[in-house]
């Protein structure tokens, strides 16, 4: 029998600090332009009808296109990624007015750039998206048995897999072949210690795939599946040790809950009793609404067309409006970078939670059972601090990495848990340098802000924390002073964004360096700088 699990729409009250981004690296493999950078002139703007540049001349410019629909997109679930085909002939068209081909149009914006990206996207869409609403149709049929329902939704998630990323789905297959193999292994020699093998063998098996086995384009195409599967071993061995699920669930549940259609290439994360309720059928579940239910419908058009609006504008809007920042300053051109690889993470949360609404899984304790909020662009973009940031990038994983991670060694001390955290968080990427640098940096500046902010919060009996007070009993509490220093925190964490964010631009890396060189380098050219704030923040918590 299994027992309830919490739900992460009751703990999203409850979240602090200790949390991760989940970033994965867009640079897989170094590579060098296939053209020499020609000398800048200016013609006037072009249109539609008037004469379009030879693709000669324009195979240099702008690789946005190609680059993120064929080895960026990242889901941070959770964690997965977009795998588009390849485009035509590799072609790409300049989308801002910086070189010898113009200035794009409106329609040729559409022509040459959104056009294709939706075309990709529909592909990737119709896989995830109709295999999802047919699971959750056919398993609201209460005659037919769950082994059936389980099995189908086994099936259908290796379909997507093989369909999108073709025979690299295999070594996620394998993959989750071998995790489930060791569960059940330790489970019948040992009955206890799940946890620690499933974990130390998902753990092997990410840094074995990742680093010796596959190269980083080949790697790049599974990690988000793999890293979502080995989310679900590991909650469900701790689900097991720690008595949340009373028997060991049979093997073919298993099998459906780590290749669950909706989830396996997107993510999010749910727990296996999320799993299980979303494969009930209506009459056995009092959770589940009808199937026709219109607020489902009108929650899973919304998320499609936020998930589209979020890819237009990583690819082609933003790319086209802002293609000449660095005109104006290395730090503009780093939050044009930085703004694109949100905007990119953004569609891939909308995806994944379109995806798991057609599946069926719900919202518990929720005014809305059909809102998953998997992020939240609002407190991204203008955070109250960087702390808003970490909870509100992706909360299935943050609920995942709280539960799993944090409170698991946070006796050892508030600091230590909040980088093991972050470590935590690294390790399941794969160990990449860049990744690994920005969760170190990201982790720290959390917690020195988290920390400093606290204690000027008692001193000046104010409401200057790094979450938004509840229940406030500060004598000031919304004055003008504390407006003001509540903005400067607000601003501050827009700047640590996009000098992390900048780490995650669309330009190829150097051959000559390797990820560590690239990595400094990017920083270099910004000083440094959000480090060397973080630094004085942490000498100045030590001394308040």
């Amino acid at each position: 029998m299994v027992q309830t699990l919490a739900p992460w729409e009751d703990r999203r009250k409850k979240i602090t600090i200790e949390d991760s981004l989940c970033l994965c690296d867009p640079h897989p493999e170094p590579r060098t332009p296939q053209n020499p950078e020609r000398p800048r002139t200016v013609r006037k703007r072009t249109n539609a009808t008037g004469p379009q540049p030879s693709w000669h001349e324009v195979e240099k410019r702008t690789r946005r296109l190609r680059y993120f629909l064929n080895e960026w997109v990242v889901m941070d679930l959770d964690s997965a990624y977009y795998y588009g085909n390849e485009l035509e002939d590799d072609d790409s068209f300049p989308l801002n007015g910086d070189g010898v081909e113009g200035y794009m149009s409106l329609i040729d914006l559409w022509t040459f750039c959104i056009k294709a990206v939706l075309g990709e996207w529909f592909d990737i869409t119709a896989y995830v998206i109709l295999s999802s609403c047919f699971l959750r149709w056919v398993g609201n049929f209460e005659k037919i048995p769950r082994w059936v329902i389980h099995s189908l939704s086994t099936l259908l998630g290796f379909y997507c897999m093989v369909g999108i990323m073709d025979w690299h789905g295999f070594y996620a297959f394998t993959f989750a072949v071998l995790g489930i193999t060791t569960l059940y292994m330790v489970d019948w020699i040992f009955q206890a210690w799940r946890t620690f093998f499933v974990t130390a063998a998902c753990l092997i098996m990410i840094i074995g795939i990742g680093e010796y086995k596959l190269f980083p384009s080949q790697w790049n195409r599974i990690r988000g599946s793999v890293m979502i599967m080995a989310m679900k071993l590991i909650s469900l061995a701790m689900d097991i040790d720690d008595g949340r699920i009373t028997r060991h669930p049979p093997l073919i549940p298993v099998f459906g809950y780590l290749f669950h259609t909706a989830t396996v290439i997107f993510g999010p994360w749910i727990s296996f009793y999320d799993y299980f309720v979303s494969v009930e059928p209506q009459t056995q579940s009092d959770q589940k609404p009808d199937l026709l239910d219109p607020l489902w419908l009108l929650s899973l058009l919304r998320t499609l067309t936020l998930s589209t609006m979020c890819l237009v504008l990583s690819s082609c809007g933003l790319d086209w409006l802002l293609g000449d920042a660095s005109s104006y300053g290395i730090w503009l051109e780093a939050f044009r970078d930085a703004l694109i690889f949100r905007m990119s993470h953004y569609f891939v949360c909308f995806h994944s939670e379109s995806s798991a609404l057609a599946a069926g899984v719900q919202a518990q304790n929720s005014a809305n059972e059909w809102n998953l909020e998997i992020v939240r662009p609002k407190y991204i973009e203008l955070p109250r601090s960087l702390v808003e940031v970490v909870v509100f990038w992706n909360r299935p994983m943050h609920v995942w990495l709280k539960n799993h991670v944090f409170k698991r060694i946070i006796p050892r001390g508030r600091l230590i848990a909040v980088l093991g955290t972050f470590a935590a968080s690294s390790v399941l990427h794969g160990l990449s340098f860049r990744i690994s640098a920005v969760l170190f940096s990201l982790g720290f500046l959390t917690y020195t802000e988290f920390s400093l902010r606290s204690k000027l919060s008692t001193a000046f009996n104010a409401c200057l924390g790094a979450r938004e007070c509840r229940n406030c009993h500060h004598e000031h509490k919304d004055t003008p002073r504390v407006r003001l220093v509540n903005l400067f925190f607000t601003l501050l964490a827009i700047f640590h964004l996009t000098y992390l964010g900048t780490m995650f631009d669309s330009q190829p890396e150097d051959n000559n360096m390797s990820s560590m060189e690239y990595t400094l380098n990017k920083w270099r050219n910004l000083g440094f700088a959000s480090h060397i704030v973080a630094l004085v923040m942490f000498f100045v918590d030590l001394m308040v």
